[in-house]
């Protein structure tokens, strides 16, 4: 590196620049951390680095909702009867039949059936049993498929089924009774109920249905899962509420079994969220982490203690429980569409914008060098005051210099260079002390009077500082690249990312949460964006000031960590705003390998794990160790982040 002249800095014209607010050499009125946190509380101001929820770092509190309670059954694929069935038609001879819950198909052993007819309107499937069947019925589709043979575009309600002497066939095959002698008829759902199956996860199961509010699960895997729910009649005003314990196999069962339920997770989860698109598979968004998270996550985007919601309404009560004590994070499957969030509208543009792309594409396609360094991000990228873009894992840089700065106040500002360590210069005053030794916007500050800062903590950054002049720098540009992760942005990003009608949508968002979540305020006018490719990730840490933090995510897969078990036993390496500082600064990407103990970690029974995908909301304690990843294969993940206070 060449060393730069000396210059006298002390700032002589009137044109001199003076950088806005703050102690000298930190970010003015920033905090790098959560929504709406004050100037004490961000991990990327120059004084008091601040909280990072997994994404917020603690600039504003906020805080994180508790789990509502309440079970559900699923519905299945096929389409739903439309009609109560009737009395069996003349020519019908029927053997066992009943009606097979979870395939939502007619099962029958028939001996003869001479006098079906065929009618316009919605299928109902008939599975045939072929060594019963003699049919020979012109205008009727017969498909030999193996063994069974397929009746499609019967609409006509012909068959009641007999349950006499099925009962262990009945309690594998329908799942749900009321226990009491033989089953009640099947309730069959009109139009109406098929309607509110789609809204409100509403599973038909005999005449009783089961409403499943969401998913508690456990610490110890499935054994500790349990559905809590109401069980009722459709149209009765008495519904009771329930909780089925997972138990052997794919069956769920409450306390008294008198209530059960019989269907693969997945089926289950299919039912309870028909319109969100699958996971991705694990070993795919983060293929350096342990298989053993994958196996506990299974179909489900939690894994660890928690609660996935379904009843998307009750955000309110399970951030209520977050605030009083309840840790676990809360997953809300396509809540935004649920809701009908702004936050959908981002979900379309940015699928167009970001699909496929990485951010130094996006945010250098206005620049002609190959290279997108972080003073020129600066210039088209519009950050925010407190946004900022981790440099943890940036390789080269260029443009060395050496400094020298013989006066204070310096003007310059300056945020951590990874989450909560480093220093990297964000703004400078022009015709200042630091503009006429020739330091810029971007820098990174890699020693200070010999000393190495590169990890060094903002403390001992401005210690140095604040020493005996003149002050002797030694900085450089990054050269940004993949993975990039920009944190604690402002709304005005997701207009560089797509459209300005996301930065509208953005703006609308807190007023209609506020609306939801019943006397909770908003820590934020807006919330704060953060963006990174897959593979980068945010720290584990604990947030300066704690509450109930709430996450939208619009874009890509976001993979949230919280240990919600720790107590008072906290890793060494969980950085904690306003308390002792960690070991070591620890991000868990998905595409490094991890350190053992990091692993076993990440794998143990206490640590929940939440994969997020577009749509999806997700809430947590910020008070708890937690951290964000962005997974791999679908893009940048942008996600939206806010506190919210109890009343």
């Amino acid at each position: 590196m060449t060393e730069g002249a000396n210059v006298d800095l002390e700032p002589e014209s009137d044109d001199e620049e003076v950088v806005p607010a703050g102690k000298d050499g930190e970010a003015a009125g920033e905090a790098g951390g959560e929504p709406a946190a004050a100037a004490a509380a961000e991990p990327g101001a120059a004084k008091a680095p601040g909280d990072v929820p997994d994404e917020p770092m603690p600039q504003n509190p906020a805080t994180e909702p508790a789990e509502p309670a309440e079970p559900l059954a699923e519905q299945p694929p096929g389409p739903p009867l439309s009609e109560p069935l009737g009395e069996p038609r003349a020519g019908m001879e029927l053997g066992d039949s009943f009606l097979d819950g979870q395939n939502g198909n007619l099962r029958a052993e028939l001996t003869s059936a001479d006098a079906l007819t065929v009618e316009d309107g919605a299928p109902v499937p008939l599975i045939v049993e072929p060594d019963a069947l003699n049919v020979t019925q012109e205008g009727m589709e017969i498909e030999y498929d193996d063994e069974v043979l397929q009746i499609g575009e019967l609409t006509d309600p012909w068959i009641l089924p007999d349950y006499a002497e099925q009962d262990a066939r009945m309690e594998k095959d329908f799942g749900i009774w009321d226990g009491e002698g033989d089953r009640e008829e099947a309730a069959v759902p009109a139009d109406d109920a098929r309607q509110l199956l789609e809204c409100s996860a509403v599973v038909e199961a005999s005449q009783l249905q089961l409403k499943v509010l969401l998913l508690e699960r456990g610490s110890s895997g499935r054994d500790s899962d349990a559905l809590v729910g109401e069980v009722g009649h459709e149209g009765g005003e008495e519904w009771r509420q329930v909780r089925l314990q997972a138990a052997d196999g794919d069956r769920w069962e409450d306390a008294e079994a008198d209530v059960s339920l019989t269907m693969p997770d997945p089926e289950l989860l299919a039912a309870l969220c028909p319109a969100r698109e699958p996971s991705a598979d694990f070993g795919t968004v983060a293929p350096t982490w342990p298989r053993a998270i994958g196996n506990s996550l299974g179909p489900w985007p939690l894994k660890g203690p928690g609660c996935i919601l379904f009843d998307a309404q009750r955000v309110a009560e399970v951030a209520g429980r977050l605030s009083e004590g309840s840790r676990g994070p809360v997953v809300i499957p396509g809540a935004a569409d649920i809701l009908d969030l702004p936050s959908t509208v981002m979900v379309q543009d940015l699928f167009t914008c970001l699909m496929g792309s990485s951010l130094p594409d996006v945010l250098g396609a206005e620049m002609a060098a190959p290279q997108l360094t972080y003073q020129e991000l600066l210039q088209v990228c519009p950050l925010g005051g407190t946004g900022a873009v981790d440099l943890t894992r940036v390789e080269r840089v260029t443009d060395g210099r050496v400094v020298d700065l013989f006066e204070q106040p310096f003007n310059m500002q300056y945020m951590s260079r990874r989450w909560s360590r480093g220093a990297v210069i964000k703004a400078v005053g022009k015709n200042g002390v630091a503009d006429m030794a020739g330091i810029q916007a971007g820098d990174i500050i890699v020693t200070i009077n010999g000393e190495g800062v590169l990890n060094a903590t903002l403390e001992r950054v401005e210690e140095l500082l604040e020493a005996e002049l003149p002050v002797r720098l030694e900085v450089a540009q990054p050269v940004l690249e993949e993975p990039l992760y920009i944190r604690e942005a402002s709304t005005e990003l997701l207009t560089r990312l797509a459209d300005d009608a996301s930065e509208k949508a953005a703006a609308a968002l807190l007023p209609k949460v506020s609306e939801l979540m019943h006397g909770f305020r908003m820590n934020d006018d807006v919330p704060q964006v953060f963006a990174g490719d897959g593979g980068s990730a945010s720290h584990v840490h604990m947030d300066l000031v704690p509450m109930v933090q709430m996450c939208h995510v619009v874009h890509g897969i976001k993979i949230f960590g919280v240990d919600a078990t720790c107590g008072d036993d906290i890793k060494p390496w969980v950085t904690r705003f306003g308390g002792p500082a960690a070991d070591a600064e620890v991000a868990l990407h998905v595409d490094q390998p991890l350190e053992q103990e990091h692993a076993e970690w990440l794998s143990s029974r206490g640590v929940s794990i939440a994969i997020c995908g577009p749509g999806d909301v997700m809430l947590f304690w910020g008070g708890n160790p937690h951290f964000g990843a962005n997974g791999l294969g679908a893009g940048p993940c942008v996600a939206l982040f806010h506190g919210c206070e109890p009343p």
